[in-house]
């Protein structure tokens, strides 16, 4: 999914996340491979938003791929998109932050 840019700039001001630009060169490789998102990255790898169903108004921030630990130039898709314990709350442009608590859990 694609965000607003208020919701963008909400997301790297209240996480450690930053917007891949749309400029960027790897944008086209990955929208081909992983379809039309905005794309985040951090030092853990790369990331985006989804919705568990097209009717609900939170989304949920999904790590599809991470950085090799040998190769820090190089990123590695996951099997299965992992939650990253972090939700945007749509209407109201506000940041859920559950990483402690699923960190607790696990």
């Amino acid at each position: 999914m694609q965000l607003t840019k208020i919701q963008i700039k909400t997301v790297e001001k209240k996480t450690d996340l930053t917007a891949v630009s749309q400029d960027n060169a790897a944008i086209d490789k990955l929208q081909n491979a992983f379809g039309n998102h905005t794309y985040f990255m951090n030092e853990d790898g790369l990331f985006i938003f989804m919705r568990a169903k097209k009717s609900d108004t939170t989304a949920h921030l999904l790590a599809f791929a991470m950085w090799d630990e040998d190769d820090d130039n190089k990123l590695l898709q996951l099997a299965e998109p992992m939650n990253a314990g972090i939700a945007l709350d749509l209407e109201n442009t506000q940041i859920q932050d559950n990483r402690e608590a699923a960190r607790t859990i696990h």
